[in-house]
């Protein structure tokens, strides 16, 4: 059992260090916490929601984990990073947010509802590793067969978000 714990935790570690790519454009220091105003909060929520648009994710990742390091009671700014982290399948670190989203505030059901989603993409990885080892029994790699297969029907196939340009302004 050690043993199998120790493949899935691997695993993991192996699944989430391939999806921590450094930014191409890196991001202004974020201001320490407590330092942001909230016109600058609302100001650096608009421009990562502008980045989302334009496909360029990993840039309104960092505009949101300015945020929450400045005000990390803002479980609005949690949500919207986890659902960064998920639009770039970076489902552990999406899961934290969420968790943190709803810690915060316990209501939120969009966040309780990406979470599930969150949950169901780490199960399909995990699932997926373990159905190959030769240490997974025959009933248990069947039933975990079954099990993606129901996920993948539920979650679709796995599409790498594709960066949208954004529109040139008209003169």
């Amino acid at each position: 059992m050690l043993k199998l714990r120790n493949v899935f935790v691997r695993a993991a570690l192996i699944c989430c260090s391939a999806f921590l790519v450094a930014c191409a454009t890196p991001a202004p220091a974020p201001p320490a916490a407590g330092q942001m105003s909230e016109a600058q909060m609302v100001q650096l929520a608009a421009r990562a929601e502008q980045e989302i648009g334009a496909g360029r994710f990993n840039d309104a990742g960092l505009r949101y984990l300015q945020i929450v390091e400045a005000s990390p009671s803002n479980a609005t700014a949690w949500f919207r990073l986890g659902t960064v982290y998920l639009r770039t399948n970076q489902a552990r670190q999406a899961q934290r947010a969420f968790e943190q989203a709803l810690q915060i505030d316990p209501d939120m059901a969009k966040a309780h509802a990406n979470l599930a989603l969150a949950h169901a993409i780490q199960l399909r990885g995990m699932a997926s590793i373990a159905v190959r080892s030769s240490q997974v029994s025959v009933p248990n790699r069947q039933a975990l067969q079954s099990l993606m297969r129901d996920v993948d029907h539920a979650l679709g196939p796995f599409v790498p978000p594709v960066p949208q340009v954004a529109p040139e302004p008209q003169q």
